[in-house]
């Protein structure tokens, strides 16, 4: 354990604040292990990072420096482990089992999907599971809690929800540009569909077809519409405030463009989140890492933009 953890250790014992729970033992490599590489409170060894050269090498064999790409994926894939730990939402060994599930039915390519386990040793090994599924996942795992996580977006939730009380009895009156800009928010008017979300009136009567259409009615823009317009009048401010992958919305529909197509005319008060990856970088860099191979290491920092921001800690 590096000095930099054990004073992170020390002073959660002293201020009485019990820390985030440690990383389960099946993520571990076994006791009495070589390490090759540090992350905070996760250990990576030589051949941890052989396993990953050799993946490089699976999907490009002409690849010339596939250990540094190695070192870069483990270090990437233990920080975002890290940070999701960190918020006390740590990517469990239930959501690696709920993730691999999904992607032994989803995948397009069951043979390269064959050819990673077994070069894993198999689909129940930790090769498999944490040193190459379990790193390649972890960023997603991060974006699903991202929008979420209340220690980041709840006083941002708290201000839009205010916003929200004060236009109450006002309804879509009280949705002015200038309202909206006093509070730091996005004033927009545009339609909306539960089929392609909110657009812009040009694009609709252009038929201009988003990328991210929903025609099941089973994603955000579905729960939009049944929480925030089905059972609201128009001109009358929605009670709540939505939320999306990347903002707080306060809504009010205003009338129909098409009610045959189910298209409304809406206001829109946009209170944006933080970036996600701003906010990863930023807890990210508070993470301490080792690598044992410091030659590979500094190649690193040179090589790969956000590797020279990082924590780099010596070990004792």
């Amino acid at each position: 354990m590096t000095r930099a953890l054990r004073r992170g250790l020390l002073a959660l014992l002293l201020s009485g604040c019990p820390g985030p729970p440690p990383p389960s033992a099946a993520q571990a490599p076994a006791a009495g292990s070589v390490v090759a590489v540090a992350v905070g409170e996760r250990a990576w060894t030589p051949e941890d990072l052989e396993l990953r050269a050799r993946l490089v090498l699976q999907g490009y064999p002409e690849y010339r420096d596939p250990h540094l790409a190695a070192l870069a994926q483990v270090v990437e894939g233990g920080l975002y482990l890290e940070v999701c730990r960190a918020f006390g939402r740590p990517f469990t060994e239930e959501a690696l089992d709920a993730e691999l599930a999904r992607i032994d039915r989803e995948t397009q390519d069951p043979e390269r999907l064959a050819a990673r386990k077994a070069l894993a040793g198999g689909a129940a090994t930790r090769g498999y599971r944490w040193v190459l599924a379990g790193l390649d996942l972890a960023n997603r795992h991060f974006s699903a809690v991202y929008p979420t996580l209340e220690s980041v977006h709840g006083g941002l939730a708290g201000r839009a929800r205010a916003f929200v009380e004060r236009l109450q009895a006002g309804g879509a009156q009280g949705l002015r540009a200038a309202a909206a800009r006093e509070e730091g928010a996005e004033y927009r008017e545009c339609l909306f569909s539960p089929a392609f979300g909110f657009r812009d009136e040009r694009e609709v009567e252009a038929e201009v077809a988003p990328d991210y259409l929903d025609p099941g009615g089973a994603g955000v823009y579905a729960t939009i519409e049944a929480r925030a317009f089905a059972g609201t009048p128009a001109g009358q401010l929605h009670h709540g405030v939505a939320s999306t992958d990347d903002a707080f919305l306060v809504l009010c529909w205003t009338g129909w463009y098409s009610e045959e197509r189910g298209i409304r005319r809406v206001v829109v008060v946009r209170f944006p989140k933080r970036p996600l990856e701003e906010v990863f970088w930023e807890h990210a860099a508070k993470v301490p890492v080792w690598v044992a191979n410091e030659a590979l290491a500094s190649r690193l920092r040179e090589k790969v933009e956000w590797a020279a921001g990082l924590h780099w800690v010596e070990r004792p």
